[in-house]
């Protein structure tokens, strides 16, 4: 079988070698890789913790259809999600949360899980 590799050198964070699938970037990428599903920029952001070790803020894709994407960088998988309008609970079901998409008219954004096998939302921003 075929292999893609993926390799980016940063001067910050702790030396090693990040392969874990879960990460915003490689959750970002197989959009690509994977779903065949193009972007024409791509944003990783970080942060220090109170430790001011880096860590992933996440991944900002824009897809060739001008919707802005946003890979979070979880520490652990999300697989329940509860959304309210006001005071009125609106969702909560299971939902293995992968990213956010922000709509081409920047008016309404939706949650998508992993894989795409599911979505929820088109509320307005």
């Amino acid at each position: 079988m075929d292999k893609i590799q993926l390799t980016w050198k940063m001067d910050h964070g702790v030396p090693g070698c990040d392969t874990d699938s879960n990460s915003p970037l490689a959750r970002a990428v197989s959009q690509l890789f994977k779903e065949g599903k193009p972007f024409s920029n791509l944003c990783m952001c970080f942060f220090k913790d109170i430790s001011a070790t880096l860590r992933w803020f996440g991944v900002f894709v824009q897809s060739t259809g001008d919707k802005a994407i946003y890979f979070p960088g979880f520490v652990k998988d999300f697989n329940q999600i509860q959304g309210f309008q006001g005071k009125n609970l609106k969702w909560n079901k299971s939902f293995a949360f992968d990213h956010i998409s922000l709509e081409k008219d920047r008016l309404k954004w939706h949650l998508t899980s992993r894989e795409s096998k599911d979505h929820l939302g088109r509320p307005g921003t």
